[in-house]
């Protein structure tokens, strides 16, 4: 089941993130440049605000399985809508979609993904982009079912700190 996170899933989104980078911390990834869990957190916290208030700019939704009385959390994504610097285009920027690794995560990413399509397209967007804090054999499969699946283009981009060479 697909729905919005709320205030009251807060615990269960960190806990995923902190065991789907766990799962990746011996490979280099994105995470691995000085990432702040209490920076994370704020910008959680706040796009969860933000969606509750009714900003469709802000999009913040998990899968969820039932089990007995309770749910647990599959998978999340969590996107912002940001205009490009080129032409002013809304793109909804994903900068989050994380699933359990102790899943297969191709359902629930096309889960999440036709949600946040559907609520882009609702809200008069067209376009959409993808970051991913993943490794570099996780991002090359991410990537090729986002294009697959969504006929994505694929793009590369260089993460380098100044002063390490």
């Amino acid at each position: 089941m697909i729905r919005t996170i709320g205030h009251n899933d807060v615990v269960d989104v960190i806990l995923l993130m902190k065991k789907s980078l766990e799962s990746i911390s011996n490979q280099k990834c994105i995470a691995d440049y000085d990432r702040d869990e209490a920076t994370w957190i704020a910008y959680l916290i706040n796009a969860i605000k933000k969606q509750a208030e009714g900003n469709p700019d802000f999009l913040v939704i998990g899968e969820f399985e039932s089990d007995y009385n309770k749910s647990k959390l599959k998978g999340f994504l969590l996107a912002v809508a940001c205009k490009t610097h080129y032409n002013q285009r809304v793109i909804m920027e994903v900068n989050d979609c994380i699933v359990d690794p102790s899943i297969k995560p191709t359902y629930t990413v096309i889960k999440l993904f036709n949600k946040m399509i559907e609520h882009t397209k609702k809200h008069g967007g067209t376009r959409w982009k993808a970051s991913s804090n993943r490794d570099e054999i996780q991002n090359k499969n991410y990537n090729k079912l986002l294009r697959l699946k969504y006929s994505a283009d694929i793009h590369y981009a260089a993460y380098g700190k100044i002063g390490e060479n």
